[in-house]
């Protein structure tokens, strides 16, 4: 049985050898130029493969207006938590970048991009 990341708030379901997951959310309030509330979210979003590898990414939720300079620094604490938190995962630190290489071969790069919807 592949255990669960152990900071999944929501799991989906296998499909293919490979799970969808949510983690940790951050939420930045930001009201937009004309006058409605539209949150700023930092969300780490990521997969998991049946072997327990998982690879996490993090997903920002910005308006398209100007924020303000304090929101700008709300929103890199809430990047700078979500970086830490995606690269606690143990599998991740373990793998090295000669094996498994992703589809591109290129170390740098991801897997084809994860669908995400929060539509459910």
């Amino acid at each position: 049985m592949t255990r669960k990341p152990k900071d999944a708030t929501w799991i989906g379901p296998w499909e293919d050898g490979r799970r969808l997951f949510d983690g940790q959310r951050w939420t930045v309030e930001h009201t937009t130029h004309n006058g409605r509330s539209y949150p700023i979210t930092v969300a780490v979003i990521g997969k998991q493969d049946l072997d327990g590898r998982i690879q996490r990414r993090i997903a920002v939720d910005i308006p398209g207006d100007p924020i303000t300079t304090a929101e700008a620094c709300q929103v890199v604490e809430a990047l700078t938590a979500a970086i830490a938190t995606a690269d606690t995962d143990p599998i991740l630190q373990d793998r090295s970048r000669t094996s498994a290489p992703p589809a591109s071969g290129r170390p740098e790069e991801w897997d084809p991009p994860i669908t995400y919807s929060d539509v459910g």
